[in-house]
């Protein structure tokens, strides 16, 4: 073993941020002190510290660090709920919706439909048609809403192809779930038999 190793051993163990290695090919002329968790010349980290911090993207990094300080917590909770309300009136328009059904669809089966289709199917007056209810998006964190809208394929064996999919609510496409129409059917005369 090395006496530098050593040395940055010995320097480890008490604790020290530097030690005293090889020389610097930069700065032979000093007495070759290095820091313990880089390993590099002192004045070279130095040097690159000043020559990172005259960046202009560095200088506006560290403006904002600074800012961040200054600000009480509640002003940045304040400031992020401001966005993140932002975030949610954009996400919760009809094009926005439509491009994170889009999303969701390229995930699973073939998809063959873009935004200008879904858009086209689209019910126009923005409401479920199984149940007449209005579509309404926003619901709590991590939850599905009932009258949410969501892609609903027909025939649940082909993929999201033009003439398969339907713009209907969350409620209504988990009713039908993978059902066929011959399902449904049974579905329904079991319920009036029992009914009656």
């Amino acid at each position: 073993m090395t006496a530098r190793n050593e040395d940055l051993r010995q320097a480890k163990a008490e604790g020290r941020k530097t030690y005293f290695g090889k020389l610097c090919a930069r700065h032979p002329q000093l007495s070759g002190e290095r820091g313990v968790v880089s390993q590099v010349c002192v004045v070279c980290h130095q040097e690159y510290v000043r020559e990172r911090q005259a960046r202009p993207e560095e200088k506006e990094r560290n403006r904002l660090r600074s800012r961040k300080s200054a600000f009480t917590q509640e002003a940045w909770a304040a400031r992020n709920e401001r966005r993140s309300v932002l975030w949610r009136e954009r996400r919760l328009t009809r094009e926005g919706q439509a491009k994170a059904l889009l999303r969701v669809a390229r995930r699973g089966k073939r998809c063959e439909i873009d935004l200008p289709y879904v858009l086209s199917i689209w019910p126009v007056d923005d409401k479920c048609p199984v149940f007449g209810t209005p579509f309404l998006y926003a619901a709590p964190r991590g939850r599905k809403r009932d009258t949410a809208p969501s892609l609903d394929r027909f025939d649940s064996t082909q993929g999201y192809v033009p003439g398969n999919v339907h713009v209907i609510s969350w409620r209504a496409n988990r009713a039908k779930n993978n059902s066929s129409l011959e399902d449904l059917r049974r579905l329904l005369q079991w319920m009036e038999a029992v009914r009656a």
